[in-house]
């Protein structure tokens, strides 16, 4: 028995100096890797995708690259099997002032595609020919929500169920959905009034006397959302934080969206967290993907849009409205 301790002694011993003596290189050798991003809108015909490739640094911070790692000259094309045969679009590139220009200080690019809207749940296929002639391809079908289900929703939100909580319930609505709360304002900074957005939390936790900020999940069963009053206010109240002149506010307006989507693009929501607001869906780490020839996502989601006046308690604040 005392032999076999000394010969596990040793072994770990030996594999504790080899472990020691071994070197981590955390950088490998550089592979360009391209990345494919458009989740198609079913609400509205107006599409976009962008394309961004991998890129080297010097040393280990990623962050030191200050070049727009998006790629030009890519040919991105939609194939729908509508019910009056293959349809195909051709996206287009342009570009438009970059409002954050802390990293990169070019133009933002992206693609786009007007006038395309599917209305019926044929496969949509993208496919994106690169400079270089390599092709990302990827699959999805369309959300289509009944305009009967759309109104209904609207109509009885937010459900008055307890005086001091706004209940959302989108029963009926099946798909994986994402509630948001959002509050659109304005600032006035040095003369200039700057739009700004502001997600309210589903609650607040406490965590070593700090409030943190939890926001709704992904529900692909549960079918209503509901928000305590108190933690609407304590959100408004943050948009001013340390700030006394609450006039520089303008709150423009308060409203609730319910975003259902595809099985892809909600896989992709969960694995990332990335998911901000209705406009950006922020690529960084990978998951998940469902793209040939790279990563990326895409996928399909519908909005549904319902204004939630909150005038008297914006006012009481001090803001100013709309």
């Amino acid at each position: 028995m005392r032999k076999l301790i000394f010969f596990l002694f040793i072994i770990v011993n030996v594999i504790l100096i080899l472990s020691c003596n071994d070197q981590v290189e955390p950088k490998t050798d550089f592979n360009e890797v391209y990345l494919l991003n458009c989740v198609v809108r079913c609400d509205t015909s107006y599409q976009v995708a962008t394309i961004t490739r991998s890129y080297g640094v010097e040393g280990y911070n990623p962050s030191t690259n200050m070049n727009d790692p998006f790629l030009e000259g890519a040919k991105i094309m939609l194939t729908y099997d509508s019910p009056y045969g293959a349809q195909v679009y051709q996206f287009r590139d342009t570009s438009i002032t970059r409002s954050d220009t802390s990293r990169y200080k070019t133009p933002l690019h992206f693609y786009y595609l007007k006038n395309f809207q599917p209305l019926y749940r044929g496969n949509i296929k993208i496919e994106a020919i690169l400079p270089n002639g390599e092709k990302l391809t990827a699959t999805t079908k369309p959300i289509i929500i009944d305009q009967y289900l759309i109104n209904n929703f609207i109509q009885k939100n937010p459900k008055p169920v307890y005086p001091d909580r706004l209940t959302f319930d989108w029963e009926g609505i099946n798909g994986y959905c994402l509630g948001e709360f959002i509050v659109k304002y304005v600032k006035n900074e040095n003369g200039n009034w700057v739009n700004y957005q502001k997600v309210i939390p589903r609650y607040y936790s406490m965590v070593k006397n700090v409030n943190i900020s939890v926001f709704p999940s992904i529900m692909p069963v549960q079918k209503f959302l509901d928000y305590d009053t108190l933690t609407i206010r304590t959100a408004l109240e943050e948009i001013s934080y340390e700030d006394p002149n609450k006039q520089n506010y303008i709150i423009l307006n308060t409203f609730f969206m319910l975003n259902i989507l595809d099985a892809n693009f909600a896989t992709y929501i969960a694995s990332q967290q990335t998911y901000k607001d209705e406009f950006s869906v922020r690529l960084t780490l990978f998951d998940f993907s469902n793209l040939n020839g790279g990563l990326g996502i895409f996928g399909t989601m519908y909005t549904i849009k319902k204004e939630v006046p909150l005038t008297n308690m914006i006012r009481s604040l001090g803001y100013r409205t709309n």
